[in-house]
């Protein structure tokens, strides 16, 4: 793998991880609210929500570990 190539790898792992945390704040936030507010219905919301985070952060580290084992 030439590294032009791996720096655009790990840029778009960067970009991955970059949306990874705005979907973990937006979803903080929520949770905070929902909190703040005794709102069931928005906890569930986040609760759901967490699906969606985990597969992206387990997709994360799949692409990361891909990345990380064909350096030669």
């Amino acid at each position: 793998m030439t590294r032009v190539l791996m720096t655009q790898q790990m840029q778009e792992l960067l970009d991955d991880v970059m949306r990874l945390s705005s979907m973990v704040d937006k979803a903080i936030d929520r949770a905070i609210q929902s909190l703040k507010e005794q709102n069931e219905v928005l906890a569930r919301r986040v609760i759901a929500g967490d699906e969606q985070i985990n597969a992206a952060r387990w997709e994360i580290e799949e692409k990361a570990n891909l990345l990380f084992a064909t350096q030669a």
